[in-house]
């Protein structure tokens, strides 16, 4: 099996909600409907073309159908309303603008002006969380057979489903963005009212499928924290993300983050750092060390990938081989900060974007190589290579290698999927080349690891592909 710690089963189907006014917010028990959650909008031959030219992605990659046809059995499902900043753009707020964002992203206009005119992102949220509950547990008839999905609340649930002679997809409920605690709500000013956005935590922390974790930022300044740079091309031609941008964690920030870490009635919510700005995340290692010395809280990337810098203070390429065939803007994660995760007991879903997992120069030289064919295990080597710089990284450091990986693909997310890999339908495909790679490395530097860290090749990507998300799932989701 596989399991994905962030991606987005329901933007798109919610997104399509709103071509009739009927159907908006309905998830409907009709795979055949685009607003079905089990909608599978294969990517054909011009999309992928589509895709390589403008990396516009027009296909869903983890819709319900397509989870089940790609054996993914856990899923983190990312509760997400999308941002004024969509709406709010750089040629404007009208017509012209929806326009673009619609091609874009793929979202339909009634959606970008419901988005226009909305005033609560959270009740947007939980708009999201209704659209997953409409179908929970309810038998879906597919091609291999009879499947479900069922939202789990604790690891319990969760392995009673894996082990389960039926067909049985785990959701567990996520959200992306701290906007969704209703702060960030004008683009221009801070407007957040602190007791709303207190009130707003308290109750996700009450709910019956409380949040695992929750990323503090996202695309744009949302008065918690400082945000990464996270556009590239059209989009950030479109989109303004220059407000406040790399800044730190506000004292509103702070309140949030101490809120979401109590752990009382047992209720913690953990910090994905994904998004948050380089300074931000140093400042909340910081306050993991000040506020909380006695208490070991994992820390958490749902979606990233390696920058191949050494650390937010020493901003120089490591020795690694692999350094420079990463992509070292500060939304990815300096070498020090794998260091930390690995030693929080934390876990670090490695994203499938293209634009996010290699340089421009790896890429350009991997495109190159692949015309002589073979183009699955040529494009599988952007990936490979963030395995293996984290796995020096921490052998270099006496540390377990293959323990701190996992998949956080981001399919759904908007995102240039890496070419080949386009689905989560083509996860095995992708594990198969992965073992290539591994095998490879093992036979030509394996030797140089740490005895403890010279692992058969399959075990290597089987721990990527499942068994670390497993494990940290069993010790944190709880």
């Amino acid at each position: 099996m596989f399991i994905d710690l962030h991606c987005h089963p329901a933007m798109k189907p919610l997104g399509k909600s709103f071509l009739k006014e009927s159907t908006r917010f309905v998830n409907s028990p009709n795979r055949k409907q685009k607003n079905s959650i089990w909608f599978r909008d294969k990517p054909q031959d011009l999309e992928k073309e589509l895709n390589k030219a403008i990396t516009l992605t027009k296909f869903t990659q983890a819709d319900l159908t397509t989870l089940a046809k790609g054996d993914v059995k856990v899923v983190c499902a990312s509760l997400y309303p999308l941002e004024k900043g969509f709406v709010k753009t750089r040629v404007g707020d009208g017509n012209l603008a929806d326009a673009l964002v619609g091609f874009v992203t793929g979202l339909s206009k009634n959606r970008l002006d419901h988005l226009s005119n909305m005033t609560s992102y959270y009740d947007d949220m939980v708009k999201e969380l209704e659209f997953y509950l409409q179908l929970d547990h309810k038998k879906v008839t597919l091609d291999e057979g009879v499947f479900e999905y069922r939202i789990v609340k604790n690891f319990d649930e969760l392995e009673a489903n894996v082990e389960s002679e039926q067909n049985i997809i785990s959701i567990i409920v996520s959200i992306e963005g701290g906007h969704t605690l209703d702060c960030g709500l004008d683009l221009s000013k801070d407007t957040a009212d602190l007791n709303i956005v207190i009130a707003n935590v308290e109750k996700i922390k009450g709910w019956d499928c409380k949040p695992f974790f929750i990323t503090l930022a996202h695309h744009f300044y949302n008065e918690l924290c400082g945000h990464a740079k996270s556009f590239s091309g059209i989009s950030a031609l479109l989109l303004n993300q220059k407000r406040k941008i790399r800044t730190g964690i506000t004292p509103l920030g702070r309140d949030v983050i101490d809120l979401l870490l109590d752990n009382t009635s047992g209720n913690r919510i953990l910090i994905d750092l994904k998004h948050m700005s380089d300074l931000g995340r140093e400042e909340y290692y910081e306050i993991l060390n000040s506020s909380y010395p006695n208490d070991t809280i994992p820390l958490v990337v749902s979606h990233g990938a390696m920058n191949g810098l050494k650390s937010y203070k020493n901003n120089r390429y490591s020795k690694f081989s692999t350094a420079r065939k990463m992509m070292t803007k500060p939304i990815n994660f300096y070498d020090e900060e794998i260091v930390k995760i690995a030693e929080s007991g934390g876990i670090f879903g490695l994203q499938f974007d293209e634009r996010r997992v290699a340089s421009k120069g790896e890429i350009k030289a991997i495109k190159k190589k692949e015309r002589r064919g073979d183009a699955a295990f040529y494009r599988s080597k952007l990936i490979w290579n963030n395995i293996q710089h984290a796995a020096e990284v921490l052998d270099e450091r006496g540390m377990d290698a293959w323990d701190t990986l996992g998949i956080g693909s981001d399919f759904d997310g908007i995102i240039d999927p890496v070419n080949e890999f386009w689905t989560a339908s083509h996860l095995e495909r992708l594990e198969n080349q992965l073992q290539k790679h591994a095998y490879n490395y093992m036979n030509d530097q394996g030797g140089k690891l740490q005895s403890r860290n010279q692992l058969n090749p399959m075990e290597i990507v089987e721990k990527l592909m499942s068994t670390n998300a497993y494990d940290f799932l069993s010790r944190n989701f709880i």
